[in-house]
């Protein structure tokens, strides 16, 4: 074997290759992001439109079937949704999954361009994005929950305090509020008095809307110095609000918007209401087995950046919970974690490797000995490092599929050198010397191994071509392996007969000077083994006739006992998401009470008709 022959006579560059895959293997692994799930490209775009004040028969109209127009004949598209609710238009767009994302945003937003001439002047900018799991999906949900006493207002002043010192850590992509009371300067016009100045609403609207912002006035350049210049406007208590023109009456009189209209603090209608159900026991493990009331709660929904490191950004967060110094009367409760499962997964596969070099080690010990069983075993971190490495460059993060691919992969990385280091252990044995065994040891079964990792590759590699979303969903679980498989085939033909020419030894009393591989053994396992094999070569016909029977068998057996074909097996869930879908036009308080009927069935509330809540639970967000 060439290769194998280059690597024993230039074994310094070897050594150096290893210390180099060691350090490049170890920072790859440390610096790699940490994810639950790939961020696969979904082309899926959603343009969103707000009017406000308009009904969802007037958004149908005005807004939604105007851009639908548009949109109907963009190229790739597959399906178009919409849907028309009070304030809002949402309408979402699927494409063909070979078509880019880039290229359909660009499609959507010249459609949404030439619709924008006919919606009306009031309706805001509308908004193209792009579905994304990790700009879509919460990684973590905190839950600030304060006592009966406490206003919504306040654990909403306090949630946005809190999301504005998250929105600061690195990774984190965005924070979203769900429940509480927006304060708001509420501006109520009398028409009477309107009516007497001769102005109208519009006038008033206008007055506000053009003064409620600040303006450049230019920069001024200096010998040493550039002066930028801006003009104030934002108001900043309403007693400025109070002290606005909004216009003047018939006989020239400046009119102040303290003489038509009154102004109030006040709230925002509610847009949603968040509640928080803690069945925690005492040790915050366990759950109470019963019903427990609702705690008021404002819950913030933390999106993390694409390609970054979950286990850093929820680490951070909570490290920042506990710095921000809440009020003693408030608690943050940490209903959703995902890095929880990526933290299980990553301890799976260190906890996975350590067991893999052990067990090597364990039965290459009796038949090798301790040193020999070391060359053995060193495949199992070398090819691990390599692969990683390989990743990080191919731009992988490790993620779910990643994590379960390296685990399937742990146990067929070692079979390459074993099967090296066991025949160069063999040729050193009958006498010659630890360069040359490693040589000839080697080139002996270098093929096979070849062909059998080969083999192995082949029946993942069609995997890599599986079309659509799903297809790039799944594909990082073959190219892991085949870069794992690939990585130990590396191994085995250059690192381990490299330190197996350098450090090999033979057991004491292993010499031998006829082939153990030509004589018969005599264990009794193979004797019996050795005369089946023996029966059944003897009748061919027989055996392939038997061989045959046998499938049909399997095959008729799993068509009476079989369960059918599921793409993912079903397990216990440990999160479970129940949406509940109102009737167009559903207020938020008839909302409310539709969810509140189906938690007290799922949460056993007394009197609902169930006794107690469903089994092992310890949070429940709405």
């Amino acid at each position: 074997m060439i290769l194998t022959r280059f690597s024993v006579r230039h074994f310094m560059a070897v050594l150096v290759l290893c210390v180099a895959i060691v350090v490049l293997g170890t920072a790859a692994y440390l610096s790699m992001p940490r994810e639950a799930f790939p961020d696969v490209k979904v082309p899926v775009i959603t343009v969103t439109t707000v009017l406000d004040g308009a009904n969802p028969t007037d958004i149908e109209t005005s807004v939604t079937i105007p851009l639908e127009t548009e949109l109907d004949g963009v190229e790739g598209l597959e399906e178009l949704r919409s849907t028309s609710m009070t304030d809002l238009s949402v309408i979402s767009i699927e494409f063909d999954p070979e078509v880019d994302t880039e290229v359909a945003l660009a499609r959507v937003r010249d459609a949404v361009d030439k619709a924008k001439g006919e919606l009306p002047p009031e309706a805001e900018e509308p908004i193209v994005k792009e579905f994304s799991f990790s700009g879509d999906v919460p990684v973590m949900v905190v839950n600030l929950v304060g006592p009966a006493s406490m206003a919504l207002s306040e654990l909403k002043d306090l949630a946005d305090r809190v999301e504005d010192e998250i929105q600061r850590i690195p990774g984190v992509l965005d924070v979203k509020i769900r429940g509480g009371r927006e304060r708001q300067v509420r501006i109520e016009v009398d028409p009477v008095r309107l009516r007497y100045y001769g102005l109208v609403p519009a006038q008033v609207e206008a007055a506000v809307r053009g003064t409620n912002h600040n303006v450049s006035a230019g920069v001024a350049d200096g010998p040493l110095t550039r002066v930028i210049y801006r003009v104030p406007g934002e108001f900043r208590s309403p007693a400025e609000i109070f002290d606005l023109v909004v216009g003047r009456s018939p006989d020239g009189v400046p009119v102040y918007l303290r003489d038509v209209a009154t102004v109030t603090y006040a709230f925002a209608d509610e847009t949603s209401r968040a509640r928080l159900y803690d069945f925690r026991a005492a040790d915050g493990e366990r759950s109470l087995g019963r019903y427990v009331e609702p705690q008021k709660t404002v819950s913030l929904e933390i999106m993390k950046k694409s390609g970054e490191n979950i286990l850093a950004v929820t680490d951070a967060v909570k490290a920042l919970l506990g710095e921000l110094g809440l009020p003693p009367q408030v608690k943050a409760v940490v209903a959703l974690d995902t890095s929880r499962d990526v933290r299980r997964m990553v301890s799976d596969l260190e906890n996975g490797i350590l067991t893999a070099l052990l067990l090597v080690l364990g039965v290459i010990l009796v038949g090798l000995g301790a040193r020999n069983a070391f060359l053995v075993a060193w495949a199992i971190p070398f090819s691990m490092l390599i692969s990683i490495l390989v990743l990080r460059l191919l731009g992988y993060t490790l993620n779910m599929m990643v994590l379960f691919s390296l685990l399937l992969a742990l146990g067929m990385l070692v079979d390459n050198a074993i099967v090296i280091v066991e025949n160069i252990y063999r040729h050193h044995s009958l006498g010659l010397s630890r360069p040359r065994a490693a040589v000839v040891g080697t080139a002996e079964v270098a093929w096979p191994v070849i062909a059998s990792t080969a083999t192995t590759v082949a029946a993942f590699l069609p995997m890599v071509f599986w079309p659509g979303i799903m297809g790039e969903f799944m594909a990082y679980l073959p190219v892991t392996v085949i870069v794992v498989l690939s990585s130990s085939l590396f191994v085995a033909l250059v690192i381990n007969p490299t330190l197996c020419a350098l450090v090999m030894k033979r057991k004491r009393g292993a010499e031998a000077t006829v082939d153990p591989e030509t004589t018969r053994p005599t264990y009794r396992a193979v004797v019996l083994y050795g005369r089946f094999l023996e029966f059944l070569l003897d009748r061919p016909g027989w055996t392939l006739t038997t061989a045959f029977a046998v499938l049909l068998l399997v095959f008729a057996v799993y068509g009476v006992f079989g369960h059918g074909v599921e793409f993912f097996p079903t397990i216990d869930p440990n999160l479970v998401m129940v949406s509940v879908t109102p009737p167009e036009g559903t207020s938020l308080e008839a909302s409310d009470r539709l969810s509140r009927a189906a938690e007290d069935r799922v949460f056993g509330r007394p009197g609902s008709g169930y006794d107690r809540p469903v089994e092992n639970l310890k949070h429940a967000t709405v």
